[in-house]
């Protein structure tokens, strides 16, 4: 199967690989030429190192994990 992922922000990204992962075939489309350009790009808080005020422990474990496996995945 072919798949088509338009956009090379974070969640586009993400998806990608995902569907990389499963073996499945994917053109990622992008009007930029850089990936992370927009929104991704422009710190809305869904991926980042800074200060990060969670509200729970769980929270903070999440995000923290969260960070390591999405390192980890776009090294496909």
């Amino acid at each position: 199967m072919k798949f088509a992922v338009i956009g090379a922000g974070f969640y586009g990204l993400h998806i990608a690989t995902r569907l990389k992962a499963l073996g499945l075939e994917v053109a990622i489309f992008e009007q930029e030429k850089d990936i992370l350009k927009f929104a991704s790009g422009n710190n809305q808080f869904r991926l980042h190192l800074g200060f990060h005020y969670a509200r729970n422990f769980r929270t903070r474990q999440q995000s923290r994990d969260g960070y390591h496996v999405f390192l980890r995945d776009m090294a496909i």
